[in-house]
Protein backbone atom coordinates (compact mmCIF):
# COMPACT_ATOMS: atom_id res chain seq x y z
CA UNK A 1 0.00 0.00 0.00
CA UNK A 2 3.07 2.25 0.71
CA UNK A 3 4.33 1.74 -2.91
CA UNK A 4 1.61 2.27 -4.36
CA UNK A 5 0.66 5.61 -2.87
CA UNK A 6 4.45 6.32 -3.48
CA UNK A 7 3.45 5.76 -7.48
CA UNK A 8 0.55 8.08 -7.61
CA UNK A 9 2.73 10.25 -5.41
CA UNK A 10 5.69 10.32 -8.16
CA UNK A 11 2.85 10.63 -11.11
CA UNK A 12 1.33 13.94 -9.15
CA UNK A 13 4.36 15.92 -8.91
CA UNK A 14 5.61 14.58 -12.30
CA UNK A 15 2.50 16.05 -13.78
CA UNK A 16 2.90 19.34 -11.51
CA UNK A 17 5.91 19.33 -12.91
CA UNK A 18 4.96 19.36 -16.70
CA UNK A 19 6.65 16.04 -17.32
CA UNK A 20 4.98 13.68 -19.76
CA UNK A 21 1.65 13.31 -18.38
CA UNK A 22 0.52 9.91 -20.38
CA UNK A 23 3.52 8.62 -18.15
CA UNK A 24 2.82 10.54 -15.10
CA UNK A 25 -0.87 9.70 -15.16
CA UNK A 26 0.16 5.56 -15.89
CA UNK A 27 2.28 5.95 -12.75
CA UNK A 28 -1.10 6.73 -11.07
CA UNK A 29 -3.08 4.79 -12.62
CA UNK A 30 -0.47 1.68 -11.34
CA UNK A 31 -0.65 3.06 -8.16
CA UNK A 32 -4.47 3.14 -7.81
CA UNK A 33 -4.89 -0.43 -9.28
CA UNK A 34 -2.12 -1.96 -6.82
CA UNK A 35 -3.76 -0.32 -3.98
CA UNK A 36 -7.41 -1.14 -4.22
CA UNK A 37 -6.32 -5.10 -3.77
CA UNK A 38 -4.35 -4.29 -1.09
CA UNK A 39 -6.56 -2.47 1.13
CA UNK A 40 -9.05 -4.89 0.96
CA UNK A 41 -6.61 -7.87 1.45
CA UNK A 42 -5.23 -6.24 4.20
CA UNK A 43 -8.23 -6.15 6.60
CA UNK A 44 -8.37 -9.92 6.86
CA UNK A 45 -5.35 -9.88 8.88
CA UNK A 46 -6.09 -6.92 10.77
CA UNK A 47 -9.87 -8.05 11.97
CA UNK A 48 -11.78 -11.32 11.34
CA UNK A 49 -15.59 -12.39 11.98
CA UNK A 50 -17.99 -9.86 12.25
CA UNK A 51 -15.44 -7.51 12.22
CA UNK A 52 -13.89 -8.44 9.00
CA UNK A 53 -17.87 -7.24 7.12
CA UNK A 54 -18.02 -4.51 9.06
CA UNK A 55 -14.54 -3.21 8.31
CA UNK A 56 -14.74 -4.04 4.88
CA UNK A 57 -18.38 -2.10 4.82
CA UNK A 58 -16.50 0.68 5.59
CA UNK A 59 -13.50 0.51 3.39
CA UNK A 60 -15.95 0.43 0.56
CA UNK A 61 -18.36 3.39 1.73
CA UNK A 62 -15.14 5.63 2.65
CA UNK A 63 -13.98 4.48 -1.12
CA UNK A 64 -17.34 5.78 -2.87
CA UNK A 65 -16.61 8.77 -0.43
CA UNK A 66 -13.31 9.60 -1.45
CA UNK A 67 -14.53 9.21 -5.37
CA UNK A 68 -17.22 11.35 -5.12
CA UNK A 69 -15.48 14.09 -2.60
CA UNK A 70 -12.24 13.72 -5.29
CA UNK A 71 -14.59 14.72 -8.34
CA UNK A 72 -16.28 17.62 -6.66
CA UNK A 73 -13.49 19.29 -5.18
CA UNK A 74 -10.95 18.69 -8.51
CA UNK A 75 -13.61 21.18 -10.32
CA UNK A 76 -13.63 23.48 -7.34
CA UNK A 77 -9.56 23.92 -7.42
CA UNK A 78 -9.28 23.37 -11.10
CA UNK A 79 -11.81 26.81 -11.07
CA UNK A 80 -9.26 28.42 -9.00
CA UNK A 81 -6.29 27.82 -11.03
CA UNK A 82 -5.10 24.59 -12.41
CA UNK A 83 -1.92 24.37 -10.80
CA UNK A 84 -3.10 24.73 -7.33
CA UNK A 85 -5.69 21.62 -8.12
CA UNK A 86 -2.23 19.92 -9.54
CA UNK A 87 -0.99 20.74 -5.94
CA UNK A 88 -3.54 19.59 -3.91
CA UNK A 89 -3.52 15.88 -5.59
CA UNK A 90 0.37 16.27 -4.57
CA UNK A 91 -0.54 17.05 -1.01
CA UNK A 92 -3.13 14.54 -0.47
CA UNK A 93 -1.03 11.69 -2.45
CA UNK A 94 1.94 12.72 0.45
CA UNK A 95 -0.39 12.28 3.09
CA UNK A 96 -2.16 9.24 2.48
CA UNK A 97 2.31 7.91 2.19
CA UNK A 98 2.50 9.42 5.80
CA UNK A 99 -0.86 7.40 7.05
CA UNK A 100 0.23 4.57 5.58
CA UNK A 101 3.33 4.51 7.81
CA UNK A 102 1.06 4.56 10.88
CA UNK A 103 -0.36 1.14 9.59
CA UNK A 104 0.29 -1.47 11.91
CA UNK A 105 3.32 -3.86 10.57
CA UNK A 106 2.14 -7.12 10.48
CA UNK A 107 4.11 -11.02 9.90
CA UNK A 108 3.87 -12.09 6.14
CA UNK A 109 1.42 -13.88 4.43
CA UNK A 110 3.44 -16.39 2.57
CA UNK A 111 7.12 -16.22 3.96
CA UNK A 112 10.05 -16.38 1.35
CA UNK A 113 7.58 -16.10 -1.83
CA UNK A 114 9.44 -15.80 -5.40
CA UNK A 115 8.12 -13.14 -7.19
CA UNK A 116 8.96 -14.73 -10.71
CA UNK A 117 6.88 -12.95 -13.44
CA UNK A 118 6.10 -15.88 -15.90
CA UNK A 119 4.91 -17.64 -12.63
CA UNK A 120 2.47 -14.85 -11.64
CA UNK A 121 1.20 -14.66 -14.86
CA UNK A 122 0.30 -18.38 -15.51
CA UNK A 123 -0.99 -18.40 -11.98
CA UNK A 124 -3.23 -15.19 -12.56
CA UNK A 125 -4.53 -17.18 -15.71
CA UNK A 126 -5.54 -20.10 -13.64
CA UNK A 127 -7.10 -18.43 -11.03
CA UNK A 128 -8.89 -16.64 -13.73
CA UNK A 129 -10.23 -19.75 -15.30
CA UNK A 130 -11.69 -21.44 -12.38
CA UNK A 131 -13.54 -18.17 -11.36
CA UNK A 132 -14.71 -17.84 -15.36
CA UNK A 133 -15.90 -21.60 -14.95
CA UNK A 134 -18.26 -20.46 -12.06
CA UNK A 135 -21.32 -20.02 -12.45
CA UNK A 136 -21.66 -16.86 -10.10
CA UNK A 137 -17.87 -15.92 -10.48
CA UNK A 138 -18.85 -15.70 -14.51
CA UNK A 139 -21.91 -13.67 -14.04
CA UNK A 140 -20.03 -11.29 -11.22
CA UNK A 141 -16.89 -10.68 -13.74
CA UNK A 142 -19.34 -9.85 -16.52
CA UNK A 143 -21.99 -7.87 -14.05
CA UNK A 144 -19.16 -5.68 -12.50
CA UNK A 145 -17.40 -5.23 -15.92
CA UNK A 146 -20.64 -3.85 -17.76
CA UNK A 147 -21.49 -1.91 -14.79
CA UNK A 148 -17.96 0.37 -14.26
CA UNK A 149 -17.48 0.32 -18.09
CA UNK A 150 -21.06 2.08 -18.30
CA UNK A 151 -20.48 4.46 -15.12
CA UNK A 152 -17.22 5.72 -16.75
CA UNK A 153 -19.12 6.45 -20.23
CA UNK A 154 -21.49 7.92 -18.56
CA UNK A 155 -19.28 9.79 -16.65
CA UNK A 156 -17.10 11.42 -19.99
CA UNK A 157 -20.34 12.01 -20.78
CA UNK A 158 -21.62 14.44 -18.08
CA UNK A 159 -18.18 16.04 -17.89
CA UNK A 160 -17.47 16.43 -21.24
CA UNK A 161 -20.99 16.79 -23.03
CA UNK A 162 -22.97 18.54 -20.61
CA UNK A 163 -21.25 21.66 -20.17
CA UNK A 164 -21.67 21.81 -24.11
CA UNK A 165 -24.96 21.75 -24.33
CA UNK A 166 -26.02 23.54 -21.17
CA UNK A 167 -23.48 26.17 -22.02
CA UNK A 168 -21.62 25.52 -18.76
CA UNK A 169 -17.93 27.45 -18.96
CA UNK A 170 -16.79 26.70 -15.24
CA UNK A 171 -15.39 23.24 -13.75
CA UNK A 172 -17.33 23.44 -10.44
CA UNK A 173 -21.10 22.70 -12.27
CA UNK A 174 -20.04 19.78 -13.99
CA UNK A 175 -18.56 17.68 -11.33
CA UNK A 176 -21.37 18.44 -8.94
CA UNK A 177 -23.74 16.79 -11.42
CA UNK A 178 -21.32 13.83 -11.38
CA UNK A 179 -21.56 14.04 -7.44
CA UNK A 180 -25.14 14.14 -7.15
CA UNK A 181 -25.96 11.44 -9.80
CA UNK A 182 -23.13 9.22 -8.52
CA UNK A 183 -24.37 9.32 -4.95
CA UNK A 184 -27.89 8.65 -6.08
CA UNK A 185 -26.78 4.81 -6.82
CA UNK A 186 -25.72 4.62 -4.18
CA UNK A 187 -27.28 3.59 -0.28
CA UNK A 188 -25.79 2.22 3.17
CA UNK A 189 -27.37 -1.22 4.03
CA UNK A 190 -27.42 -0.79 8.22
CA UNK A 191 -28.40 -4.64 8.28
CA UNK A 192 -24.85 -5.97 6.68
CA UNK A 193 -22.83 -2.49 6.87
CA UNK A 194 -22.16 -2.08 3.55
CA UNK A 195 -22.86 -0.22 0.84
CA UNK A 196 -25.71 -1.20 -2.02
CA UNK A 197 -26.20 -0.28 -5.52
CA UNK A 198 -29.44 0.61 -6.60
CA UNK A 199 -30.09 -0.27 -10.02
Amino acid sequence: MLLANISKLIGAVGILLGLDPFLCYGLVGIGAAAYSPAKYGILAELTAGNNLVKANGFIEASTIEAILFGSIAGGFFSNIDLLFALAMCVLFYAIAVVINLYIPRLALAKNKQKWVFRQLIFNFICLFKTLWSDHGGRFSLIGTSLFWGASVALRFLLVLWVPIALNITDNTTPTLLNGVVGSRYHHWCRICGTYHCIQ
